[in-house]
């Protein structure tokens, strides 16, 4: 009997995610960066790469401002901004930056909450759509990863009282007024005018 071997060449990515300021303060301007590159394990070229990446509720994607790789789009719905790129050839390496803005009224967001940013990279290993292949649906078909980076809302906020420390008071009497100030936020606050 005659006998073969042969080996399986398979494609294997991961998508690294950060920013550039991790403590933004309403109003603020973060850029975020994907990093998408093949492991040691990958042999083969990638294909119909995809790539979902969710803003938190309080950040707004800046219209127009991706860096893309030649060949990949975007495409924004709602929260998920959408990544597209037509393949990525072993021991590449391809990188996206974008702009998202911190919401100016802290309607959903306080100062120190963290802000959390999820990418997830899906691949295949051949172009176009093939029923027999792997893609990152799950189970065998593992082509799949995830990353996050998260931001911590930075921000000034005051809190005054003003007390005369008496119930009652007549004609004459010296009243001293206490007035007592402080800062319930997490950054620090300069040149306070009372």
């Amino acid at each position: 009997n005659d006998s073969d071997s042969f080996t399986v060449q398979e494609p294997e990515l991961q998508v690294a995610k950060s920013n550039n300021l991790g403590t933004p303060r309403f109003g603020e301007t973060v850029t975020y960066t994907l990093d998408v590159s093949h492991t040691l394990a990958s042999t083969a070229t990638a294909h119909d790469i995809v790539i979902s990446d969710v803003l938190p509720a309080g950040m707004s994607y800046v219209s127009g401002s991706a860096d893309l790789p030649v060949g990949w789009s975007v495409l924004q719905s709602g929260q998920t901004l959408t990544f597209s790129g037509p393949s990525l050839a072993t021991a590449s390496t391809a990188s996206i930056t974008y702009d998202a803005t911190l919401s100016e009224t802290p309607a959903v967001s306080a100062i120190g909450d963290t802000l959390t940013n999820t990418a997830t990279i899906t691949w295949t290993s051949l172009s176009g759509t093939n029923a027999n292949e792997r893609s990152g649906a799950g189970g065998v078909n593992d082509y799949s990863d995830v990353d996050t980076t998260d931001v911590v809302i930075q921000g000034i906020e005051l809190e005054i009282s003003k007390d005369d420390q008496v119930a009652t008071a007549i004609p004459g009497d010296t009243i001293i007024y206490q007035i007592d100030y402080v800062n319930n936020g997490n950054a620090t606050a300069n040149s306070v005018d009372i």
